[in-house]
């Protein structure tokens, strides 16, 4: 209850509201936390307006370690025999060769140093309503083998975004106790296992991600769909046209579209039954 309450100068609980700023100077966000509910018995009671179900890498991690034959099977890998100029999985591929070896200390050539991809997408959990949406981070470990990567019981579910009004544009915040785990699974941490009756020293990193281009764009902090580029790779600028303030003013970089150059395509779109289209007038 501390999380979303407070105390006052009155000593009395209240609701505690979101401190959290986007930029160094911008405001607080100031939403509550939860809200008050009085019981029947006449006590109150609060009760987080959303909850963010987190579940901790290093503790699932652990659990999976524990499984008779999971640590071997995570190094099963190094008897996989890549043909050259043929790239059948990502242990083919170059970042897996560039992390054999990180700043002059063996990361995948050493045993017990793993690489996870981390998958991120929101799913509609109801069925008959399509407005209420939710998100799901989880991992899945490189280093077991490709028919088994996937498999629930191998799959680490690190978060649940509760739904929200909108799609939230960061996940900063959702993303904070992944990172603190992470780079201290990338320090190295002590886990007991199947192998040993003592904790070992295990390591792990995240190699990719995976996911469409609304998510990496949240994610990743990559660019939407409306950018100037198709995707985080390509450097192809696209001009397009732009008002400022719905003004029907254009920024000088960009070019201005004239009805005799959409007309053509308009004309050919026109035939669909279900579009409308509002007619193009020069400016």
């Amino acid at each position: 209850m501390k999380d979303w309450t407070e105390i006052d100068h009155r000593v009395k609980r209240i609701v505690k509201h979101c401190e959290h700023k986007r930029f160094p100077r911008s405001a607080a966000c100031g939403a509550p936390l939860a809200k008050k509910v009085f019981l029947s018995n006449g006590t109150e009671q609060f009760y987080p307006l959303k909850v963010y179900c987190y579940n901790s890498v290093k503790e699932k991690l652990q659990e999976t370690l524990m499984r008779d034959n999971f640590p071997q099977l995570c190094e099963s890998w190094r008897d996989h025999q890549s043909q050259d100029g043929y790239l059948a999985d990502i242990v083919d591929g170059q970042v897996w060769k560039e992390f054999q070896s990180v700043d002059g200390e063996p990361f995948l050539a050493a045993p017990r140093n793993y690489m996870f991809v981390l998958n991120f997408d929101f799913f509609q959990p109801k069925k008959h309503r399509n407005d209420y949406s939710v998100g799901v981070l989880y991992l899945a470990n490189l280093n077991l083998p490709r028919s088994m990567r996937f498999k629930w019981e191998n799959i680490i579910v690190v978060g649940i975004i509760p739904g929200m009004d909108k799609e939230p544009g960061s996940l900063n915040e959702f993303l904070a106790p992944l990172v603190k785990e992470m780079k201290a699974l990338w320090n190295g941490v002590y886990l007991k296992s199947s192998l040993c009756r003592l904790p070992l020293r295990f390591r792990a990193a995240i190699a990719c991600i995976s996911c469409d281009i609304p998510a990496a764009r949240k994610l990743c902090g990559f660019k939407s769909h409306n950018s100037h580029y198709g995707c985080s790779k390509s450097f192809k600028f696209f001009r397009i046209m732009c008002t400022i303030g719905g003004l029907g003013r254009y920024v000088d970089r960009y070019i201005d579209r004239l009805s005799v150059d959409s007309r053509p395509t308009i004309d050919r779109l026109s035939v669909a039954s279900r579009s409308i289209y509002r007619p193009i007038v020069d400016r």
